[in-house]
């Protein structure tokens, strides 16, 4: 993990690219992504690090009708 990369990486993004994001979603992340959340997180800006959400399967109803989920991950969406 190069820090200074990922630093750049995130001020490029906030900087040239902001509001882009609506909301991103990790579903069911290994636990090693708790750690390297909190080696990021203060690197984004507050509005950037409330986009992301770590959810497990049973939680992606929360953000997304279950008609635009995918049946393999709990929704009723059919399409193959």
């Amino acid at each position: 993990l190069d820090i200074s990369v990922l630093q750049f990486m995130v001020n490029s993004l906030q900087s040239y690219y902001p509001e882009i994001l609506g909301k991103c979603l990790i579903k069911d992340a290994p636990w090693i992504f708790n750690g390297f959340w909190r080696l990021v997180k203060p690197l984004l800006d507050p509005v950037v690090a409330g986009k992301i959400a770590f959810v497990k399967e049973s939680e992606l109803t929360d953000y997304i009708d279950p008609e635009c989920i995918p049946a393999e991950y709990g929704g009723n969406d059919a399409f193959v």
